[in-house]
């Protein structure tokens, strides 16, 4: 995928939002932290710093445990953010309903290019570990 922008006067903005851990259930805690709010603020910072970025990358474990209304809660509360997102999954993540909430969108593509950048998003979440890895094949 390739974007366009309409300007080439400000340097190419990306903001990334990783490890938000969103329950199936607005209100879920994590650690003590009810995470929705903690996502709540996290966008009120990038709106007061970074009112207009070309890109948003949503880097792994949107999700706590992969609950469709999770993603879906994500998305409302990050779908103004930027015109364009990416979404890579984590290991408590599931990748299948990343894929139905993101049906006939391109947020979870692997690739893309801003002007003489190239954004490669690789998945090193390995099903039912903790831990990651990436596999390279030939």
């Amino acid at each position: 995928m390739r974007i366009e922008r309409n300007t080439t006067e400000r340097p190419i903005e990306l903001v990334q939002i990783t490890d938000t851990h969103l329950g199936a259930e607005p209100g879920e805690q994590l650690l003590g932290m009810d995470t929705d709010q903690s996502l709540a603020h996290v966008i009120e910072v990038i709106n007061q710093q970074h009112p207009t970025p070309d890109m948003l990358l949503a880097t792994g474990d949107l999700s706590n445990g992969g609950a469709p209304t999770s993603y879906e809660r994500f998305q409302a509360a990050t779908q103004h953010i930027a015109d364009h997102t990416l979404w890579l999954p984590g290991n408590h993540d599931d990748l299948e309903a990343m894929k139905a909430k993101m049906r006939g969108d391109n947020a979870l593509g692997r690739n893309i290019e801003i002007e003489n950048w190239q954004i490669i998003m690789l998945n090193s979440s390995t099903p039912g570990e903790v831990g990651a890895a990436l596999i390279l094949k030939n």
